[in-house]
C-alpha cells in the first residue's frame, strides 16, 4: 500500500510540475516586399557589326547577316523590344555621301524571316512575358538585313537603338 501511494503521489507531483512551467511569449511582425519595376535587355555578344560589300550580287540581294548575338531579357512585367535609330540616313566619312542609304535599307529579324526596316519611329521585334533568363523566349537571337543598291564606296555608320518596354 505504501508503494501505491507513494506512485500515485509521484504521479501527481508530476502532473503538477508540468502543468507549473514558466508560460510562453511570443514576438511576431511582417515582412513586407517592395518590388520595383525592372526591364533589363543586354547584348549577349557585344559590338558592332559590319556589312562588307564587294561583290555585285551583294549589291543586287542585299546581305542578310543570320544570327550575330543574342539579346537577353529580365522584367518584372510583360514586356517588348523595340528598334529606332535617332538618324534619317547613314552618316558616311565622306560628307557628300551623307544622303546615300537610307535609315530603312537596314532591318532587323529575331527569328530569321520576318525583318523590320529601321526607322526614326519605334518598331517592335519582340515581345514576352515577365521574368527572367530562364524564362521561354527571354535570350533571344538577332540579325540584320542591309540592301542599301549600288551606292557611293564609303564607310557608312548608323546607330541602332534596342529599347525594352512594357507591353
Amino acid at each position: 500500500m505504501k508503494k501505491s501511494i507513494l506512485t500515485s503521489l509521484a504521479l501527481v507531483l508530476l502532473a503538477f510540475a508540468a502543468n507549473a512551467q514558466a508560460p510562453t511569449t511570443t514576438a511576431s511582425h511582417n515582412v513586407k516586399i517592395v518590388a520595383a519595376n525592372v526591364m533589363d535587355i543586354a547584348f549577349e555578344t557585344p559590338g558592332d557589326y559590319t556589312f562588307t560589300f564587294d561583290t555585285p550580287t551583294e549589291y543586287d540581294n542585299g546581305i542578310d547577316s543570320g544570327p550575330i548575338g543574342n539579346l537577353k531579357v529580365k522584367s518584372t512585367k510583360d514586356w517588348k523590344v523595340q528598334i529606332s535609330t535617332t538618324q534619317a540616313n547613314f552618316t558616311a566619312d565622306i560628307t557628300a555621301n551623307n544622303a546615300e542609304v537610307a535609315n530603312n535599307k537596314l532591318s532587323v529579324t529575331t527569328d530569321g524571316t520576318t525583318f523590320v526596316p529601321l526607322a526614326t519611329t519605334a518598331a517592335t521585334v519582340k515581345t514576352g512575358v515577365k521574368g527572367g533568363l530562364g524564362v521561354s523566349g527571354n535570350t533571344f537571337q538577332f540579325g540584320y538585313k542591309m540592301n542599301p543598291g549600288y551606292i557611293a564606296p564609303d564607310n557608312y555608320t548608323i546607330p541602332v537603338t534596342f529599347t525594352i518596354s512594357a507591353q
